[in-house]
C-alpha cells in the first residue's frame, strides 16, 4: 500500500490505508488477471493489435528508411493493448487518450488530468473487458466514493510502462547481438513456416 498516491490515485487498490477495504478490492478484481476465463480470450484481440504494429512501424519509419523512436512505440503499444483487451476499450478512445494519458502520469500535460477520470469512467461504463467487467460488478462493501475512479486510473496505466521498457531493453540487446538476432528471427519464422496460414494462439507462447 503506497498512502502518499492517494492525492492521485484515490482510494484504489494500490493507495487504500484500510487493510479490509484494500483485501475486499484485490478479492474481487484478481479473477479479471484469471488466465483461463480472462487472458485466454483475448489472444485474438492483443494479435489484432500486434498486426497493426507492423503497419505502424512501417508508417513510423517511412518504409523503413528512418530511425523509430522505440521506446515511445513499445510504450504506446503495451498501453493500447491494455486498453483495447483489459479494458475492451474502442480504438477511438484508445487513439485519442493514450498519449494524453500516459503524459498526465509522467508529470506532463496536468490540464488533462481534470478531464481523465470522467473520460475514463465513461468509457468504462461502455465496455465489457475482463477491468471494465470488474470495476463496474464490484460490490458495495466495503467501496468507497473514490475506489472506482483511482482504480480507473491505475488499471489504465500500471504495467504498460514496466513492459515497454522491458521490450526495448530487449531490442537494444539483440542489436548489440548480432548472432541472437538471427538464431531468434530464424525460430520465429520457422514457426510461421510450420504453422502456415492460422491464428496465433495462447498455446503458442510456450
Amino acid at each position: 500500500k503506497v498512502p502518499n498516491l492517494k492525492p492521485y490515485v484515490f482510494d484504489s487498490i494500490i493507495s487504500t490505508t484500510d487493510v479490509e477495504h484494500w483485501s475486499k478490492q484485490r478479492s474481487e478484481y484478481q479473477p479479471a488477471f484469471s488466465m483461463n476465463n480472462s487472458l485466454k480470450p483475448l489472444i485474438p484481440i492483443s494479435n489484432k493489435r500486434a498486426k497493426k504494429c507492423v503497419d505502424i512501424l512501417f508508417e513510423l519509419s517511412e518504409g523503413l528508411t528512418r530511425e523509430v523512436e522505440i521506446n515511445d512505440f513499445f510504450l504506446n503499444e503495451t498501453h493500447a493493448q491494455l486498453q483495447l483487451a483489459m479494458f475492451g476499450f474502442s480504438d477511438k478512445f484508445q487513439e485519442e487518450n493514450n498519449k494524453e494519458i500516459r503524459c498526465t502520469f509522467s508529470g506532463k500535460n496536468q490540464e488533462y488530468g481534470k478531464v481523465i477520470v470522467p473520460n475514463l469512467l465513461e468509457e468504462v461504463n461502455k465496455s465489457n473487458g475482463p477491468l471494465s467487467k470488474a470495476i463496474k460488478e464490484r460490490s458495495s462493501e466495503k467501496k468507497t466514493k473514490l475506489e472506482t475512479p483511482g482504480n480507473a486510473l491505475i488499471f489504465s496505466y500500471a504495467g504498460h510502462d514496466t513492459t515497454g521498457n522491458t521490450l526495448t531493453w530487449l531490442i537494444y540487446e539483440l542489436s548489440k547481438n548480432q548472432g541472437l538476432q538471427q538464431e531468434l528471427y530464424k525460430e520465429v519464422q520457422q514457426f510461421w513456416d510450420e504453422q502456415k496460414d492460422r491464428e496465433i494462439e495462447y498455446l503458442d507462447f510456450k
